[in-house]
């Protein structure tokens, strides 16, 4: 039977060096085995949506994928009508007008556990960034919303 030797140790050593390089590499980044977890309050928007369907929409618990595996909870939930910009002629400048299509905008904030990296936030494989989208799903409806703010609170 051959014994461990001082070459070995070495040869080991090496490749542990070399996996532990190659991770940094492919992650870009430092190894983190335990991340940050922070409360963050995302401000959503849903566009010139129909008012059926944004009644349904209310505070409480909701599903932030398709596959309903990230949560988070609704806390409010404002609605108000679109708007659109246009050009007064008389005027001869741009002005906001109420939409005549009936369209309404709701501003839904959500609380949500989300990881904190150097580079972003993400809830699993979903990466939260202000402009991004986000689905909002419950038993009574889904949407896609957009992020218009976020703030840690936590």
């Amino acid at each position: 039977m051959k014994r461990f030797n001082i070459i070995d140790f070495f040869i080991v050593a090496a490749l542990v060096v070399v996996a532990i390089v190659g991770i940094t590499i492919l992650n870009r980044g430092p190894i983190d085995f335990s991340p940050d977890t922070v409360k963050l309050r995302l401000l959503t928007e849903i566009a010139a949506n129909d008012l059926f369907v944004l009644d349904k929409i209310k505070p409480g618990p909701v599903f932030l994928s398709v596959d309903n595996v990230y949560t988070g909870t609704i806390t409010d939930v404002d609605l108000e009508v679109t708007q659109i910009r246009t050009f007064d002629k008389h005027l001869e400048a741009y002005k906001m007008v109420d939409s005549i299509s009936g369209k309404y905008n709701a501003y839904i904030t959500i609380e949500v556990d989300a990881v904190e990296t150097d580079r972003n936030f993400s809830i699993g494989d979903i990466n939260l960034k202000v402009g991004s989208p986000l689905f909002i799903k419950a038993k009574e409806y889904n949407s896609k919303a957009h992020i218009l703010e976020m703030e840690v609170i936590e």
